[in-house]
């Protein structure tokens, strides 16, 4: 998954600009005036699994796994330890999306097949990470996280759209269409597993404060725990993974 260029390179020329403006302590290891910090703010992203449904399902000929849009909001409440460290939690609401398709062959009967797979699903998440801030100038300020989160998993569904071709008994080729519509979390009948609704993973990010207050920054979360439950013979594995733009205000 990939943000835009221009973003990246829109963030860094402030920090460039902001650099030539003024100089101050790049690292400031003195308490931090503010004994917590609070900030809100609105998500934007793609969002995907890493899975290995080809891998095992050798009846899958090919797999095209697109990510999808993500959005939503949230809160972060940091506690400085130093000035430039401070520990930080929070809390996300995102409605995630993801699709994909598959041609399938199976020789036991002859079957030819197209699945085209669309799935919307909801989590909360809940990272705890440290920050580690560097002052680029007055009011320029950069920052890098890492820690891990919690997420769990609510709501959703997985839209579901497929194709057989086959030969009847008198040799004539019958193609049948089935639409589905199901749960995305635990849904005993999806196409490819159960999906679990807790996740936990890690959790990085890095963006620019400007004037102490106005907020910009990526983010990006892989899941550490297989989301997938199967109930066959296959073992199905899906982690998730998320890349995040973020605009926020703190307070």
């Amino acid at each position: 998954m990939r943000i835009s260029r221009r973003i990246v390179i829109t963030m860094i020329a402030a920090a460039a600009t902001a650099i030539s403006c003024g100089a101050v302590s790049f690292v400031d290891k003195s308490r931090s005036e503010e004994p917590i910090k609070i900030e809100a703010h609105l998500n934007i992203g793609l969002s995907s699994l890493s899975q290995n449904y080809a891998k095992v399902n050798p009846d899958i000929l090919e797999l095209n796994f697109r990510p999808g849009t993500m959005f939503g909001a949230g809160v972060l409440v940091e506690f400085p330890l130093r000035d430039f460290l401070s520990l930080g939690t929070g809390t996300d609401i995102n409605i995630c999306n993801s699709r994909y398709t598959a041609i399938v062959f199976s020789s036991d009967p002859d079957v030819t097949g197209y699945a085209a797979v669309r799935n919307r699903y909801i989590y909360a998440s809940f990272p705890v990470y440290m920050s580690v801030g560097f002052n680029i100038s007055d009011n320029v300020r950069w920052h890098v996280d890492g820690g891990i989160y919690y997420a769990y998993g609510f709501g959703g569904f997985s839209k579901t759209s497929v194709y057989t071709t086959h030969e009847n008994k008198l040799g004539q080729i019958v193609t049948e269409h089935h639409e589905g519509k199901g749960k995305y979390f635990n849904d005993h009948h999806a196409l490819m597993h159960r999906t679990g609704h807790s996740d936990i993973g890690l959790h990085f990010a890095t963006g620019f404060v400007f004037d102490n207050h106005y907020h910009i920054s990526l983010g990006y979360r892989h899941g550490l725990r297989d989301i997938a439950r199967n109930d066959g013979p296959s073992d199905p594995k899906a982690f998730n993974a998320i890349a995040t733009l973020s605009i926020g205000y703190k307070f």
